[in-house]
């Protein structure tokens, strides 16, 4: 019975010390990205898509398995976690995908997000940040102390509209834009989260 129960409790706490955990780094978008967020506080989130492949190291071609699909981590008392807890395999490479913020309704093929769509209102629409497989993500094996670490990019293009004229009127007259139509702007897409632009 002592044997017995010393065994549980190495196997309880190696799966805690195995257990997966996240850090992020939020990229600066340049003047073409919309770019409004440069880090995360309290209550935001990402979902994220992981997989396990023996010890190739990741490509197109290699036999993958996937453990964490569209999972949602959520950043709560200055820690991300999630539920339930996944943990490391020993001894197999990992690879971790992610996007912010979190969504159940997007679906995923391969390593693309489909069935993303933008607000039409711009009050509405989201700064929409994804992770690529890189340094701290990509081919990682278990080790003491070890974490995912998810660096994020903008995903988004921002529109700007600026008007002039050649010369300075402004003391002889006013120009009011009353109206300016954007044509041809698709609000649904696909989102590969296994390329850098």
């Amino acid at each position: 019975a002592l044997l017995s129960s010393c065994s549980t409790e190495e196997e309880v706490s190696r799966s805690s010390f195995m257990s997966l955990s996240f850090e992020t780094f939020v990229g600066k978008g340049t003047s073409t990205r919309v770019s409004s967020r440069t880090d995360f506080t309290e209550g935001d989130n990402f979902g994220v898509i992981a997989y396990r492949y023996g010890a190739d190291s990741w490509a197109d071609g290699v036999t993958k398995k996937l453990f964490m699909n569209n999972v949602k981590v959520t950043r709560q008392g200055g820690e991300w976690t999630y539920a339930p807890t996944r943990y490391w395999e020993e001894g197999v490479n990992h690879t971790f995908l992610a996007y912010s913020p979190y969504n159940e309704d997007y679906m995923l093929n391969g390593q693309q997000l489909v069935n993303i769509t933008t607000a039409d209102a711009v009050s509405a629409q989201v700064d929409l940040l994804y992770s690529i497989p890189d340094i701290g993500s990509k081919d990682l094996v278990w080790a003491e102390g070890q974490k995912v670490v998810m660096t994020f990019r903008h995903a988004l293009s921002q529109i700007r509209l600026s008007a002039s004229t050649d010369q300075d009127y402004t003391g002889y007259y006013g120009v009011t834009i009353r109206k300016v139509e954007l044509a041809g702007i698709q609000n649904m897409g696909t989102l590969n989260l296994d390329a850098s632009d």
